[in-house]
């Protein structure tokens, strides 16, 4: 079994910690069992700070992200817009095929759409 460093159940993700250099994956941040494996954190996880532990970023961010709600997405899946903050935010949330005519313009021919100023009422570019 991989849950070398206690378990709490017979499962492979009932792990309740994991032997040095081997990562911890966990559902949520809270959750006090995951399994254990590798030396990284996978695609669709982020890790927690410098720990070895990683957790599943929220199911919208199919690219990667950096923390657990659907505005930490670092990149969308080709064809689903990436709606940020500011340009120079490297997270967002991905959504959709287009950008929002009234509240959002598209960063050139890309599919990255951001936030018009709050004084924009009617759109912006």
């Amino acid at each position: 079994s991989s849950c070398t460093e206690g378990c709490s159940g017979s499962t492979t993700t009932d792990c309740t910690s994991c032997a040095a250099g081997t990562f911890f994956h966990k559902q949520a941040e809270a959750d006090s069992t995951g399994s254990c494996s590798g030396s990284s954190c996978n695609e669709n996880e982020y890790q927690v700070g410098s720990a070895e532990v990683c957790v599943v970023c929220d199911s919208s961010c199919t690219e990667g992200c950096s923390g657990s709600t659907n505005a930490d997405c670092t990149s969308c899946a080709a064809g689903t817009f990436f709606h940020k903050q500011a340009e120079a935010n490297s997270n967002g949330s991905c959504s959709g095929t287009s950008c929002s005519a009234t509240t959002e313009y598209q960063v050139g021919s890309t599919e990255v759409c951001v936030v018009c100023d709050s004084s924009c009422t009617e759109g912006c570019s």
